[in-house]
Order: C-alpha cells, then structure tokens, then sequence
C-alpha cells in the first residue's frame, strides 16, 4: 500500500525550498528543515535521536517522484541528516541489571566522555552492591554511534571498541 502525501504552501514556494535556479527541491527543503531542527535542539546527540524519531514516524511514507521513482520519506529524512550534519553523534547505553532491565541512554560528547561516564556508572552499581542497596548486579555498558540513520556499535579506527580503547 501507497501512502502518498501532498501538500501545496499557499502563498506559493518558500525562498528556504529554492535550489539556485530557484525552482522547489526537496533536497533544499529537507536540509532546511534539519539545519532548523537541529539549531532548535542543543548537543550533536539530541539533534541525531530528533531526526530518528522523526524519520521513523515516516518510514513507508512514500513520495511520488514522477519519472525519477518513489522515495521513502523517513529514509530521505535520513539521508539528508547525514548530509547535514556531518559531526557524530554518540551516546552510552547502559544495562544496570542484564536480563531484567533494559538500556538506558545518555548522550555524551566524546569516547573519553564516554569511558568517564561508564566508569563512574560501574563503580556506582558497584556502589550499591556493597552497600546492600541490591544483592547482586551484572551491569553492561557501551558506547553507540550514530551512522546512516541508526545507532550502532562504536570501534575507533583500529577497530577497538570503547572498553579497549585509550586515549592518546
């Protein structure tokens, strides 16, 4: 099933939607609305988590291109994210009980942030175990990139993931 949505300005096409010949572009468009976006929303983390909820809520909208073909507007939204905003976006995940809990996520701004901040999470859980707050943890944490329009698992340029990497 197609579901195709068009929608007209009334006062005719806005000079933000204009490529330089001045005609409508849904690229121009799309990277004005995310460079909006993404000035209205503090931090490379939030703006990312922003345009993944909103893609996602259009993830099987369906864009009739004429000639050129159909385009899925939540994957469009994506595409042109990773276009415009060319800093990464990390955050930690964090599981503070595995198998009974599931992750929590905090955005960082670095991988050495991020190793701060996954320490000080373990030595809390480790905190509360010896203080007989819980009687017991297995706690597991990471470090997520945001790549291609999804969160994945961050490794540095040699392939090392947040626990094995070291600052330089």
């Amino acid at each position: 099933m197609t579901n195709t949505r068009t929608r007209v300005w009334p006062d005719g096409i806005p000079d933000w939607a204009r490529d330089h010949d001045g005609r409508m572009s849904d690229s121009v468009a799309a990277r004005a609305v995310i460079e909006e976006l993404a000035a209205a929303v503090g931090g490379r983390t939030a703006q990312a988590e922003l345009i993944d909820h909103v893609a996602s809520q259009w993830d099987g909208c369906i864009y009739d291109a004429g000639p050129s073909g159909d385009i899925d507007i939540g994957e469009a939204i994506r595409a042109a994210a990773k276009r415009t905003l060319p800093a990464l976006a990390l955050r930690v995940w964090h599981v503070p009980q595995v198998g009974v809990v599931g992750p929590f996520y905090t955005p960082v701004e670095s991988p050495t942030e991020a190793k701060k901040v996954i320490s000080l999470l373990a030595k809390y859980d480790d905190f509360q175990y010896k203080q007989n707050i819980k009687p017991d943890y297995a706690s597991v944490s990471g470090l997520e990139v945001f790549e291609d329009g999804e969160w994945c698992e961050w490794n540095d340029d040699v392939g090392q993931d947040i626990h094995e990497w070291s600052p330089a």
